[in-house]
């Protein structure tokens, strides 16, 4: 067990806390600056300071709430864009399995394709598909 007089000893370490904290009052700010090398601000200093971190972190508040609106706008074209893809995709297999010919039947399925691609759904798209695969197994 350390006696309290130790510096070693929690009592000691508050009793130092206050004794040093009662001694800055006194003391002259230049001092406290060239021991510490933190420099010593005036109230007014202090509430200036504290009221321009203020406006700086809404500033920053205001910024971070724009990126997102942002970063969502370009996530949804991605989104749209690996749709088309998909879309493009299918179309070129369904050209590539007609033999390149385009139909009269497949041409309004496809504008169709095109318009449901523009909705979220994409089951609608799955079904102009089908229709298409139903009518060549009938005319084969």
């Amino acid at each position: 067990v350390t006696p309290s007089h130790s510096p070693s000893h929690p009592k000691h370490a508050k009793f130092a806390r206050k004794k040093l904290l009662k001694t800055l009052q006194f003391m002259d700010p230049t001092i406290i600056e060239s021991h510490t090398g933190m420099k010593v601000l005036t109230s007014e200093q202090y509430e200036q300071l504290t009221s321009d971190l203020e406006k700086t972190r809404s500033s920053v508040r205001e910024m971070n709430a724009k990126v997102q609106e942002k970063f969502s706008d370009v996530l949804k074209a991605s989104m749209e864009v690996q749709n088309m893809k998909k879309d493009i995709e299918d179309m070129k297999k369904l050209i590539a399995e007609n033999g390149g010919e385009v139909t009269a039947e497949a041409a309004p399925a496809e504008e169709e394709k095109e318009e449901t691609a523009d909705t979220p759904e994409a089951p609608g798209a799955d079904d102009g598909e089908e229709g298409e695969a139903e009518g060549e197994s009938e005319s084969a």
